[in-house]
């Protein structure tokens, strides 16, 4: 049959072979023709579709050499045509249908007449320039035809024509990836073409007898494009970058084969690869940086798995010795890879650092180090080695040196011996560095080594050598910035003390207890008293010291700056104060205790005096030559003393003057801040003991330091690190760490010993400071003086400090004074709308006073400072909410102070007496209450709890027959509803509307109606009204009825306001017993529209008040039309379980248990016999819904009202029957999950409800989750172990009459538990795998086993057995029965149980974990107990092969061990 345009058959051959592409001038091209030969239905001849694939495979062939626009290959017609002709419309049908059968009976021997490989090499070297958009195009219709085309014709494929693929494959991937912005982005088309043309090599190569080959070639041509590409991905991502995971693995494949490790002297490195690794960096270093890591481990992953073929196995090697040989030869890789690091263009480079840093892990965790490999050892030493130089010379440069450090702690992981001998040099270089996680790491693991080995004594003299002079005196640092710089460093940091004194008090043995204490002794007074030389030389030269000191001087040539000996003595201290604190004195000796007080005492009786003195002396000094030195060394010194005198020795006394001269250097401007510290620290700790009049002078010279914080202008911007030697030169700082040091640590003291004057100084310290500093800023973990009085008041000891509370009782109930005598009736009536302005700033700082208050426990408090404290909250809320004040410190942050105080304060009394001013309530509902602040919220829910407190006295007190506040409430609220929706402002609108909810919700929740006055009852009749008719023509505007179209244009969430007040209008029609039959319905509408527009989320609260409009609904409804609410109350729980996380869903959930138990019995009759019914109508509910329905019937079935227990019993009975024999409900897992927690709250919290019918149901739903499975869920769920457990202990627990009847069944339950407890072994095969799963349930994945918790809740569940209980049913007296347990019935069946768990150790392909051994034992241990000598001989002879009677004696050997046998 011919047409028009294409003529015969024979002439579109013809055409299709021309040498000309169009044949005709001006005409189609042959592509075009093709295409339209193709698709013309009319135009048929015998095998067309394989005469047009024979010309697309040859013209692809032909012209594969052509680029640009004149190539085929990058013409995407070719490529489609080729698809739609080759593949079915569904690729996933393939290898199904008819099509694909026929088109392989032909295109079989086309293929291997036409090489495909050519054409696939072609695409992938012509197709990587291309742009993103023509790229995707062409890969898209490609790959759908090399899916087909290329298992056909790979047999026929050289291993290195196949080789040749792959490399144009890796050029392919690394010209694509180098140009995109996410060079881990693959798509998925050309992914699926690479996995082919990658997995037929990986099987060439594998199969390939003579592998040197391909293996010269891969390194020639092929590496350097296999290195780039690998570098975007690694290959453990495989879950994202599967392409680029084959890719690795086929080039480690090739790389590494026993074939070529065999050929390599040594098994070490074949030279030829050394040479393109080589090469290769010099070309593209960052690839090469990024792969020798993972070159390293998969060099020593592939002599590991090979070693048996690698190495000998001679009789007369060891047993371990092909495992040894894998260490030299993995070190002597890494050597390679060290040599090319160091011939990197950039050596010191971040990058380079990185690499030897991740190859130093793999040598850690393959453990490829062996002490004995000396060239091993010399390796690692010069790795260790650039890394000391860099910590030593290179510091400034943060990232080398986090680096660096890093390097040194995995090399002292590895083994500490290898960078021990460079300890001196390193201890003294890292206190001269910052401190960071790296740092930390590395001595975290010098603490080990030196705990684990007892020798924290060498670690104490490294501590000290590392803060000695000598390591200084080439650095060009000035000292206060080495003193600093030291501090601040690792060595110095809250982490390393502390572990310091843990290691010296846990580590330290006695022997070297005294030792130690010597060693820092001497260093200390050494450290004095070379400083005091040097200080006294300096002196001299300079013309202050005696002649005879300046002649002495000038003979010797040894002169050092004293503040370098300050320096070293400073930190000496801190050092001597950690290890001395830590020393665990009741280990030792008597006799060697004694000579560690003489050394100390005498020491400190040397030092302290002298170094206070010598500060005193140099600070009055008229020549100035400078004191820093001397402070710091005072200040050391007074830490030592400080400590010695917290531990209480040695006896070391300050003398009268000595003190009196530190409490005179409290009043100098210039001593530093951390001698300031130091000093007040030192004389409260002596205030502690001494009488009371020294204690005082003490304490009036700490509160001058703290008076300095009343007149600072900056104290909220103050800030301290909380570390001393970094408080600078700014003496306010120092007063913040003096405060910091007085509220925390000393205010006991103050309470004991201070007089009442100071009391009340400190009161008014800590009260200006509380009013000039912000609680809400925020410091960035920097002390301030408001996060020190918060921390303060947060503490309840400070609290049970009466004196201090009574004396800050006084001074703030003096504070708020000014508030006292003002007249809020006249604010509130409006006569007056300001307070005269010598009153503002009073009355400002008195505002400022509650904010304290709310930190103060209310039982604190007195009645009467309660209530005047209350009265003046009072008046300070209704001046800030009228506006009487303007002061910008008065803000609305003020109102809600003071508002919650009110709160608080009447929430603790009961009473709302004092809240009973004219005009309070009315002005609480006023939106000018609420102004705008960030905290509106809060203070929204602060002023409704105000209104509902009152609402619940006036309430309380109208049944008293005062009614009078209850009627004025009633109607300031009615009022409110005369306000148009339209015009309320936000604020307004949520007091209103929430007063409104109060109100209802206060009268109908807790008072009859027929208890309330005629006069009353006809206010709220009235608000009714006036309500409902608000309401719905609110509502009606906003949800016409028979309105359903355009949901989310009606329906919108911020309008949740009327459906709360209309769903509460009902209520209180309810409570009135009002007619509500004419009043319209809304609750089918919303729920309508909800349904409809399943799309559009909703928020939770959307279905909370939907669903109490239902609920009133329903209950004003007539009869004939409850039936349908109930199934309009059923229907919006499940949209919300539908469209809801599981924090909503819960929410929903206390809401429905809430209606549960209100509803009547006829309504709950129908309310769960709908659920039982539509649970079991799969056709009507997906399921996705049965859960949801499951769920439900748990919520209503555990919240039934009284005298429904019969009807609950007959659902839940049909449901668990339902679920029972529906073996596809617990298939889903939603489903299974939600009838776990029926049956566990079922049997838990009812058990007196479970019959003996429903035991064989829930034995069947057990047995079925437990039950073996060929498919397994993607994740291991452990709740349904942990429910199943439940369920079956409840039993156990509280129905064991019930159980007694099914023993069998329950043993049978227990043996697929602890069957379940089973974990694949490692390294299984596919086949084996599928073999082991089988035998697990379904919830169970391959990935992940059960934990050891599991086992715990099991063993548990076991020795419930021989727990002996009552049983709980109806009508029985629990005291009349005998408690029993189940041991001597189960005693028959423990031994099928025991058999489980024995069969499961000893499953060759499965493996229990230690941790699920030891957790399962108790449980094991009480089956044992129950078996018996008899029952367990019975079982070993008839029971048990050989290896499971091994295992038998082993448990039983342990289970005698701890058997108790009556002998204590």
């Amino acid at each position: 049959m011919v047409t028009s345009t294409l003529g015969s058959a024979q002439d579109f051959v013809h055409t299709l072979k021309a040498h000309l592409d169009p044949p005709l001038a001006n005409g189609s091209s042959k592509i075009e023709l093709a295409r339209e030969a193709w698709e013309t239905t009319s135009f048929y001849f015998p095998n067309k579709d394989e005469v047009i694939v024979d010309w697309l495979l040859t013209r692809l062939l032909k012209d594969k050499a052509k680029a640009g626009d004149a190539s085929p290959i990058l013409d995407s017609r070719y490529w489609q045509l080729l698809s739609d002709i080759v593949c079915p419309p569904d690729e996933t049908n393939v290898k199904r249908t008819n099509t694909s059968r026929t088109a392989k009976r032909w295109l079989l021997p086309l293929l291997n007449r036409i090489p495909v490989a050519p054409i696939v090499t072609a695409y992938f070297s012509l197709s990587g320039p291309l742009d993103e958009h023509a790229r995707v195009t062409l890969d898209k219709f490609f790959s759908r035809c090399l899916v087909t085309i290329w298992p056909l014709a790979t047999p026929k494929f050289s291993p290195d024509v196949l080789l040749e693929c792959f490399g144009a494959l890796l050029v392919h991937l690394t010209t694509r990836r180098a140009g995109e912005d996410d060079p881990t982005n693959a798509t998925a088309h050309v992914g699926k073409a690479a996995l082919l043309v990658i997995s037929s090599y990986r099987t060439a190569y594998g199969n390939l007898a003579n592998k040197k080959k391909l293996y010269t070639t891969f390194l020639q041509h092929h590496f350097l494009h296999w290195l780039q590409c690998i570098q975007y991905g690694v290959p453990h991502d495989a879950a994202r970058l599967t392409p680029i995971s084959d890719v690795y693995l086929a080039g480690i494949e090739t790389l590494f084969s026993v074939d070529v490790l065999r050929n390599v002297e040594d098994h070490k490195c074949d030279a030829a690869l050394k040479d393109a690794i080589s090469q290769s960096s010099h070309l593209s270093s960052k690839a090469v940086l990024h792969a020798l890591p993972l070159l390293l481990t998969s060099f020593v992953q592939s002599l590991k798995k090979n070693r048996n073929a690698l190495f000998s196995q001679g009789s007369s090697n060891a047993a371990g010795h092909a495992s040894m040989q894998v260490q030299p030869a993995g070190l002597a890789f890494y050597a390679l890879c060290e040599n090319i690091l160091d011939a990197a263009p950039t050596p010191d480079s971040t990058q380079i650092w990185d690499t030897r840093v991740a190859l130093l892990e793999t040598v850690d965790s393959e453990s490829l180090y062996n002490p004995s490999d000396a060239n091993g050892t010399e390796v690692l030493r010069n790795s260790g080695a650039m890394a000391v130089r860099v910590v030593t010379y290179i510091q400034e440069d943060v990232a080398f040196l986090d680096k660096a450090e890093d390097v040194l702690a995995i090399l002292t992981r590895i083994d500490y011996d290898l960078m021990a001998p460079e300890l001196p040099v390193l201890w003294p270089a890292l206190a001269r560095t910052s401190s960071n996680s790296s740092s930390s790491a590395y001595l975290r693991l010098l603490f080990e080594f030196r705990t684990k080995t007892r020798t924290v004594n060498t670690l104490v003299d490294s501590w000290l050598d590392a803060v000695s002079l000598r390591h200084w005196q080439t650095c060009e640092v000035q000292p206060r910035e080495a003193y600093a710089r030291v501090l601040g460093s690792p060595l110095f940091s809250f982490e390393s003390i502390d572990r310091l004194g843990q290691a010296v008090h846990g580590f330290l043995t006695p022997s070297q207890i005294v030792d130690v204490t010597r060693i820092i002794v001497e260093k200390f007074t050494g450290a004095f008293q070379r400083f005091r030389e040097q200080d006294k030389r300096v002196a001299a030269d300079d013309g202050d010291g005696s002649r005879k000191k300046r002649k002495k001087s000038t003979s010797d040539n040894v002169r050092i700056d004293p503040e370098w000996c300050a320096v070293e003595f400073a930190l000496v201290c801190r050092i001597v104060v950690v290890v001395l604190s830590s020393l665990a004195m009741r280990t030792a000796l008597e006799d060697s205790r004694q000579e560690i007080h003489g050394m100390i005492g005498a020491a400190c009786t040397s030092v302290i005096p002298r170094a206070s003195k010598g500060a005193q002396k140099a600070l009055e000094a008229d020549n100035r030559r400078g004191t820093w030195a001397w402070q710091i060394v005072a200040a050391g010194a007074l830490l030592v003393y400080h400590d010695r005198k917290s531990h209480g020795w040695p006896s070391v006394q300050l003398d009268e003057e000595v003190v009196s001269q530190l409490r005179g250097l409290l009043d100098r401007d210039d001593v530093l801040p951390e001698f300031r510290l130091t000093i007040v620290r030192t004389l409260l700790n002596d205030a502690a003991i001494s009488d009371d009049h020294a204690a005082q002078d003490i304490i009036d010279a700490v509160l001058r330091c703290l008076e300095g914080l009343q007149n600072h202008d900056g104290v909220a911007e103050l800030r301290w690190s909380g570390k001393s030697h970094e408080l600078g030169n700014d003496a306010s700082q120092a007063v913040v760490a003096i405060l910091h040091l007085t509220l925390i640590r000393w205010l006991p003291l103050f309470d004991s010993r201070a007089s009442a004057e100071q009391m009340i100084k400190l009161a008014k310290v800590i009260l200006t400071i509380s009013r000039t500093s912000s609680s809400s800023s925020t410091s960035n973990q920097q002390l301030t003086p408001s996060t020190v009085l918060a921390v303060t008041f947060h503490n309840a000891d400070v609290w049970e400090l009466r004196r201090f509370r009574d004396a800050f009782l006084s001074q703030l109930q003096d504070c708020t004074v000014a508030l006292a005598s003002i007249n809020v009736h006249d604010f509130l009536s409006g006569k007056r709308r300001s307070v005269p302005r010598k009153l503002r700033a009073d009355i400002s700082a008195s505002i400022a006073g509650f904010e304290i208050l709310l930190y103060m426990p209310e039982e604190y408090l007195s009645r009467a400072l309660r209530s005047d404290f209350l009265h003046r909250a009072l008046v300070a809320d209704i001046l800030i909410g009228a506006g009487a004040i303007t002061d910008s410190s008065v803000d609305a942050r003020a109102l809600l102070k003071a508002r919650e105080f009110i709160r608080r304060a009447v929430s603790h009394t009961g009473s709302v007496d004092q809240l009973a001013v004219d005009g309070y309530f009315g002005y609480l509902l006023k939106s000018d209450a609420l102004p705008p602040v960030d905290e509106q919220h809060d203070l929204v829910s602060v002023t409704l709890d105000l209104i509902g407190a009152c609402l619940v006295a006036f309430v309380r007190n109208s049944r008293n027959g005062e009614d009078t506040l209850a009627l004025a409430a009633v109607q300031n609220i009615s009022g409110i509803l005369d306000v148009p929706v339209e015009q309320r402002t936000r604020p307004s609108s949520l007091i209103t509307n929430g007063t409104l909810l109060r109100l209802i919700s206060v009268v109908a929740s807790n008072h009859e109606l027929s208890q309330l006055s005629q006069q009353l009852q006809k206010s709220l009749r009235e608000l009714y009204e006036r309500l409902v008719a608000v309401c719905s023509t609110e509502l009606l505007r906003m949800f016409p009825r028979g309105e359903q179209s355009e949901p989310h244009a009606n329906f919108r969430n911020s309008r949740l306001d009327a459906l709360r007040m209309w769903s509460h209008a009902l209520w209180l029609g309810r409570w009135l017993t009002a007619d509500m039959s004419s009043l319209p319905r809304f609750g089918s509408i919303l729920l309508g529209q909800l349904v409809a527009d399943r799309q559009q989320s909703r928020s939770t609260a959307t279905y909370l008040s939907l669903l109490d409009v239902l609920k009133e609904e329903l209950y004003s409804s007539a009869t004939e039309n409850r039936h349908a609410y109930i199934g309009y109350l059923v229907a919006d729980y499940l949209v919300c379980s539908r469209c809801c996380d599981s924090a909503s869903v819960q929410d929903l959930d206390a809401s429905f248990s809430g209606i549960s138990k209100s509803m009547p019995i006829e309504d709950y009759s129908a309310l769960v016999g709908y659920i039982v019914e539509a649970s079991a109508k799969p056709t009507s509910f997906s399921a996705s819904d049965i859960a949801p329905m499951v769920r439900l019937l748990k919520i209503v079935g555990l919240n039934a009202p009284e005298g429904t227990s019969k009807i609950t019993q007959q659902a839940i009975s049909k449901t668990l029957l339902l679920c029972a024999d529906r073996p596809n409900y617990l298939s889903v897992p939603e489903i299974r999950r939600e009838v776990l927690g029926l049956l566990s709250g079922y049997c838990s919290e009812r058990p007196a409800s479970v019959r003996s019918s429903d035991m064989s149901n829930v034995w069947s739903i057990l047995g079925q989750l437990l039950a073996n499975s060929s498919e397994h869920d993607q994740t291991t769920d452990p709740t349904i172990f942990q429910e199943a457990v439940s369920i079956v202990s409840a039993l156990v627990r509280l129905r064991r009459d019930l159980i007694l009847n099914t023993l069998p069944h329950l043993g049978m339950i227990l043996r697929r538990l602890i069957s379940a407890l089973r974990g694949l072994r490692p390294q299984l095969g596919a086949k084996q795998t599928r073999l082991v799963m089988n035998t697990l349930p379904a919830w169970i994945s391959t990935e992940k086993p059960l934990s050891a918790e599991e086992a715990k809740a099991l063993a548990r569940l076991i020795t419930t057995l021989t727990t002996k209980t009552t049983v709980r049913t109806h009508g029985q007296n629990a005291e009349s029965q005998k408690p029993e347990s189940l041991v001597r019935p189960f005693s028959k069946h423990a031994a099928y149980v025991l058999t489980a768990y024995i069969e499961a150790v000893n499953d060759p392909l499965c493996v229990i974990s230690t941790q699920v051994r030891k957790e399962l034992q108790p449980g094991l241990f009480a089956l044992c107990d129950m078996l018996g000598d008899y029952n367990r001989d019975a079982m070993m002879v008839s029971a048990l092969d050989a290896s499971g009677k091994v295992t038998m004696k082993a448990l039983w050997k342990e289970y005698e061990k701890q058997r108790y046998v009556g002998r204590g």
